[in-house]
């Protein structure tokens, strides 16, 4: 094999391996992230001047507030560990909310003649 056909296998096998590569990284995920409820959301309000109380505010999808939560420790928002926790405490607190909601609607009627 001659030096210029060499080279032009190796150009011609490195532009493939270059559109392959930028074909794969222009694959979209639109899925939704793990720590993504469908039943609500939550809100973490914290205070600067106190860095290790934060308030979390725990909604259904309809906007109403089912319960909030003092947490007195450092919490890094940031983290997928965090945001996952977070989920199972609005699920958790989403599911007692309805229990009482369910609750105090049969009571109602059970209540009047």
């Amino acid at each position: 094999m001659t030096m210029k056909k060499k080279i032009s296998q190796f150009a011609i096998a490195g532009m493939l391996m270059l559109f392959s590569f930028t074909a794969f990284s222009q694959h979209k995920n639109d899925g939704v992230p793990a720590w993504v409820s469908d039943k609500g959301y939550w809100v973490v309000e914290g205070n600067v001047h106190r860095p290790l109380q934060h308030t979390v505010r725990f909604y259904n999808n309809q906007h109403i507030m089912v319960g909030s939560q003092e947490i007195a420790k450092r919490l890094n928002v940031k983290r997928k560990k965090v945001k996952m926790q977070l989920k199972s405490m609005l699920e958790s607190t989403l599911q007692q909310w309805a229990a009482r909601q369910a609750g105090t609607s049969h009571s109602d009627i059970a209540g009047k003649p």
